[in-house]
């Protein structure tokens, strides 16, 4: 059962038995979905992958979207990217900490690796040059900010340095997409699935693409909050 519905069934009473109980007021009242779509959307085209791209370059989360739409990025991933595990030299992140949304709050993977070990998202050369200039820039924005600063390492992270809301991110995404006039799909397909098409097109091994985009099999479910 999906999100949506579940909601709506919530919102006609609470169900005991075969009957319904009826309340003055249900919590669930107070959720907003999106209505659900049936038909999955697909990935975006190359153009229409460009378009967006091209409409986001200077918006603050621009090349959060950029490494996401070319690498097959997922949210977790790109919440939790760090300095640390980055060779912008060689133009790889290695993904080792995600950030997760757990029930409103924010979790910290302990681990993010395959069988085959650590996945290693490969960049393209001018994605590394942006890079190396969205450090200067939040270097200075540190410097700026003092005591107020969180140092997380974060690669993408809010003007005081925590990290972003993964819920935030998929919702911010929507927004530019509708102004940039391409599909309005889930920050999943816009990702992980254009990611992949784009891979594709461009006639990457299948083998390789796999290994760029693989599902971590993770060899922990610790998970640490984040304050």
């Amino acid at each position: 059962m999906s999100d949506y519905y579940r909601n709506m069934v919530l919102r006609g009473g609470i169900p005991t038995g075969d009957e319904f109980v009826d309340f003055t007021w249900n919590p669930s009242t107070g959720i907003e979905l999106e209505p659900e779509d049936p038909a999955e959307a697909g990935p975006w085209t190359p153009a229409e992958a460009g378009r967006f791209l091209a409409y986001t370059a200077d918006d603050p989360m621009g090349l959060m979207f950029r490494v996401m739409v070319l690498r097959g990025c997922r949210r977790a991933e790109l919440c939790g990217f760090r300095w640390s595990f980055a060779d912008l030299d060689q133009g790889v992140f290695t993904v080792k900490r995600p950030i997760l949304q757990l029930g409103g709050k924010l979790h910290e993977e302990a681990t993010a690796k395959r069988r085959a070990g650590d996945r290693l998202v490969f960049l393209d050369a001018e994605t590394a040059q942006q890079l190396r200039e969205h450090r200067q820039v939040q270097l200075a924005a540190r410097l700026r900010a003092g005591e107020a600063w969180q140092d997380d390492d974060l690669i993408f992270c809010q003007a005081d340095g925590r990290p972003w809301n993964p819920d935030h991110v998929s919702k911010r995404f929507k927004k530019p997409a509708a102004q940039a006039g391409v599909p309005v799909i889930k920050l999943h397909e816009g990702g992980r699935h254009t990611g992949n098409s784009l891979m594709r097109d461009a006639r990457v091994d299948q083998e390789v693409r796999i290994a760029r985009s693989a599902t971590p099999a993770r060899t922990s479910t610790t998970r640490t909050p984040m304050c």
